[in-house]
């Protein structure tokens, strides 16, 4: 908990940590839901 206190604080001296995590947590998503969609349609053409 006490972490999450810190990491805020931080992001109030300093936005654009934030909206570098941000940036970089989106791409994060979208590349996971490539990966997984390409494995999905891996496995359906393999069976």
């Amino acid at each position: 908990m006490g972490s999450g206190l810190w990491f805020i604080t931080i992001l109030k001296e300093q936005p654009w940590i934030g909206l570098v995590i941000g940036i970089l947590l989106f791409l994060l998503l979208f590349w996971a839901k490539k990966w997984l969609v390409a494995k999905l349609m891996g496995s359906e053409s393999e069976s």
